[in-house]
C-alpha cells in the first residue's frame, strides 16, 4: 500500500490505476485467446467478441487496449471502446473487427492491458484466412457453336452503318 499517487498495489506490484475501495487484487480471465474470423468476402465486416473476466477480489482496470496488425492494413480493428473496468465476479466484452481489403490473410494481435499484478498484458491472436484471389477470365467465342474460345476479338471488314458483334465471355476464376 506505499504506492504513488495513480498507482495501486496489484500483487505485491505497484500497477497503474486508482483504489477503488475494494480490497483485493483483480484477476484477468480472457476467452477466447484466438479469434478466427474464418474466410470474410472482401469490403464486409465481420465482428467477433473477447470476454474478460475477473476472477479476482479487487476492481479490474482496463488500462489499454489495441489491436496491432503484422501489416500496416487497417483491416482489423476494435469494434468501440472497451470499459474502463470489470468488477469482481464480472464480465465485459471487447469486439474486434476485421473488414477484408486486399485478399491477402490478415494476422494481429487484440492486447489487453490490465491492472492484474500478474498478468499485466494479455494477448489474443488474431486471424482472416485469405478470401481467395480475384481473377478475371475473358473469352472471346467462335462463331462456331462448339463453344471454342480465342482470345482476339476482330469484327473483319465490317461497312460503313453496318453492325457486326461477337460474344465475349467473361468468367470469375478466382
Amino acid at each position: 500500500d506505499d504506492c504513488a499517487v495513480g498507482f495501486v498495489c496489484a500483487g505485491g506490484t505497484c500497477v497503474p490505476g486508482t483504489d477503488d475501495g475494494v480490497a483485493g487484487d483483480p484477476e484477468i480471465d480472457v476467452s477466447p485467446l484466438e479469434l478466427d474470423f474464418g474466410s470474410p468476402l472482401l469490403g464486409v465486416d465481420v465482428l467477433l467478441d473477447v470476454t474478460v473476466r475477473n476472477l479476482g477480489k479487487g476492481t479490474l482496470h482496463l488500462l489499454d487496449a489495441h489491436v496491432l496488425e503484422d501489416d500496416l492494413a487497417p483491416e482489423l480493428r476494435l469494434d468501440g471502446d472497451p470499459p474502463a473496468t470489470v468488477a469482481p465476479g464480472e464480465e465485459a466484452t471487447i469486439g474486434v473487427t476485421v473488414r477484408p481489403a486486399d485478399g491477402e490473410t490478415d494476422r494481429g494481435w487484440l492486447v489487453i492491458a490490465s491492472d492484474d499484478g500478474d498478468e499485466p498484458a494479455v494477448y489474443v491472436h488474431l486471424l482472416s484466412e485469405v478470401k481467395g484471389e480475384t481473377a478475371l477470365e475473358a473469352c472471346v467465342m467462335s462463331d462456331e457453336k462448339d463453344g471454342a474460345c480465342g482470345d482476339t476479338l476482330a469484327f473483319g471488314d465490317v461497312p460503313f452503318g453496318a453492325t457486326a458483334t461477337r460474344t465475349l465471355r467473361l468468367r470469375n476464376v478466382g
